[in-house]
């Protein structure tokens, strides 16, 4: 009896800070690029790192499995597990198959086991969290990255860290960060992401996130900043110079605004984000009419746009 009650306290305590801590932890790093290679991943007679062929473990891919293990101890430990046999023997079957069947037998084996990782990390944060108070976590993690996304922007470099996972770059070495335009080459911000497009992708989905947060958020601490985390992804969506996220960016307002149709609390939240997101834009296109020229009225002249439509063109 004493050790089942140890148990308990144990269990209702310390395991429950730590799956917390977890959780937060890998929010704030699910957009972490810091990783240990294993075995670069080389094609037969190129010189080139092969990046699918890379076996790598990311320091977010340990978190979450930390995180799965301790969130996920009552499902193993109970008769919920019989539940998920359902749909797990299945899915066990077909990635045995895929396995067996793939020519790289071991480097298939270990992005599967990723994504079951991850897939099983997302469901447990959801299922035993508000999916506000994780949207929080999220933004959180993404702040720093949004400002060292603008830093990139307004020095026109990358800086090499390890930590992170990126590598140096600036305008001199072109590639697809890199755009020509009248006044000379930009270098497309990208934050701690291998491209400038997740950059804007990230940032698109954290204005949704925030907004979505601030409907039901009353503190006014709170609120100042998720207005400032909006503020940032909104910024961070323009120095992408992604018009895919501008569109979903787009897509976000008007989805919110339908909704706020019949909600007066949300229609001044929708208006003041849809005021913030038009001064932002206006003020990047005064500041920089050469950029927003390139990537609309002449994009189709450009190098790396003539480089997109030929790759897009050869893979049909």
């Amino acid at each position: 009896m004493r050790h089942c009650m140890q148990w308990e306290f144990f269990k209702n305590n310390i395991l429950d800070r730590i799956e917390r801590s977890l959780g937060i932890l890998l929010c704030y790093m699910v957009t972490w690029g810091t990783v240990y290679i294993i075995t670069p991943g080389q094609l037969p007679g190129s010189e080139g790192v092969w990046a699918y062929g890379t076996i790598a473990l990311y320091a977010s891919d340990i978190v979450a499995l930390m995180f799965v293990l301790v969130a996920g101890r009552d499902i193993i430990s109970s008769q919920k597990k019989y539940g998920a046999l359902r749909w797990g023997i299945p899915a066990l079957v077909i990635a045995v198959l895929m396995i067996a069947t793939s020519h790289f037998p071991f480097l298939v084996a270990m992005h599967i086991a990723r994504w079951v990782i991850w897939f099983a990390a997302w469901w447990l944060l959801i299922s035993r969290y508000e999916w506000r108070r994780v949207g929080v976590w999220i933004l959180a993690g993404l702040v720093p990255v949004f400002l060292l996304a603008l830093a990139q922007w307004g020095l026109q470099e990358v800086w090499a860290t390890k930590l992170l996972g990126i590598a140096a770059h600036d305008t001199v070495r072109l590639g697809d960060s890199v755009i020509a335009t009248s006044r000379g080459r930009v270098l497309r911000a990208y934050g701690i992401f291998p491209h400038p497009n997740i950059l804007g992708a990230w940032a698109a989905a954290a204005t949704g996130i925030a907004l979505s947060v601030l409907v039901s958020q009353k503190k006014k601490t709170a609120r100042l900043g998720l207005w400032a985390t909006y503020i940032l992804a909104v910024a961070s969506i323009f120095v992408s110079v992604s018009r895919s996220a501008v569109i979903a960016g787009i897509g976000v307002l008007t989805v919110t605004g339908l909704y706020s149709i019949g909600h007066k609390a949300v229609r001044s939240i929708i208006g003041a984000a849809t005021g913030i997101a038009f001064v932002i834009a206006l003020t990047f296109g005064i500041l920089y009419p050469d950029i927003i020229s390139t990537r609309t009225i002449h994009a189709t002249d450009t190098r790396l746009e003539q480089r997109s439509i030929d790759e897009r063109t050869a893979s049909i």
